[in-house]
């Protein structure tokens, strides 16, 4: 893993991920893939990467995007994942070894501000690690700079919380038990910043990329875990974990809001696990 100087631009993001938060996120790494895969296979479907291609993954985590893409660029393809949390690029350097991909790397940086090599990418893809910038038409304006002329680009971004029960039904149980924190700017850098997909082309238009396109899709977020394994996740990530957090809660406050979690998530489950609907926006730009 590389890794350049924080820039400044995003501290509020790189205290966030390199704080406990990180370190939590990659110890849940397993679950978080079982979660998100349907939405890493729609993104890559969408995509459509070639063998050959060099990819830039933007906001990849602890890697399950980019470890993903590499069978599609094959071995004379690269992949690139950039994130901002050191403890899940740890993580999915880790993963990276385990698995053996050569062609894919990784580095810690802020891909607002970064220097990339300029017209060195075929294509950027994201899976939720599109929303956290600080000036965001700064920020694409940057990506943007690291496409070749014809190089396209996918994101991933959850759509409204309304019609997202990882969001709502979580919040709610967390909120019954510890109380409702004060409302946050919708478009503040944060896992819901573009939910509005008008707003999200604005940014893309401004910020110079060509045959800019949304849409908003269904999606089952599924765990074969089950109920069990839904509870223990959104008490440690997630907008409950962030009220428990926030009102310092501890595990008599976290039992019982795993057990509101249950009552409202029961209806989901399935015989191989659970399903929870989800819905999010697939967003499709590239440079002239």
């Amino acid at each position: 893993m590389s890794e350049t100087e924080p820039s400044g631009v995003n501290a509020a993001q790189e205290a966030y991920w390199n704080s406990d938060v990180g370190k939590t996120w990659a110890r849940c790494q397993e679950s978080l893939d079982h979660v998100h895969r349907g939405v890493s296979e729609r993104v890559i479907a969408v995509a459509g990467p070639r063998a050959g291609e060099r990819v830039l993954d933007l906001g990849c985590g602890a890697g399950a995007t980019s470890l993903a893409l590499a069978p599609a660029v094959g071995p004379d393809g690269f992949v690139l994942g950039i994130d901002i949390s050191r403890a899940l690029l740890d993580r999915a350097e880790k993963r990276k070894k385990e698995a053996g991909l050569k062609q894919v790397e990784f580095l810690l940086a802020d891909a607002q501000t970064h220097a990339f090599e300029p017209g060195a990418f075929d294509l950027l893809v994201s899976r939720f690690g599109a929303m956290f910038f600080a000036d965001p038409v700064a920020g694409y304006r940057n990506l943007l700079a690291a496409l070749r002329p014809g190089g396209r680009m996918v994101l991933a971004t959850w759509a409204e919380a309304a019609a997202n029960p990882w969001f709502t039904l979580t919040a709610d149980a967390a909120a019954s038990v510890l109380g409702r924190p004060p409302p946050t700017e919708p478009r503040a850098p944060g896992p819901l910043a573009f939910a509005e997909t008008n707003y999200v082309l604005d940014i893309l238009w401004s910020a110079g990329f060509a045959d800019c396109a949304a849409t908003t899709e269904d999606v089952d977020l599924f765990h074969p875990g089950g109920l069990a394994a839904i509870i223990d996740l959104a008490t440690v990530v997630g907008p409950a974990a962030r009220i428990l957090r926030m009102f310092d809660g501890g595990p008599k406050d976290i039992a019982e809001i795993g057990r509101r979690i249950a009552q409202s998530f029961a209806k989901y489950v399935v015989d191989d696990g659970i399903r929870i609907p989800a819905r999010i926006n697939i967003f499709t730009a590239a440079k002239a």
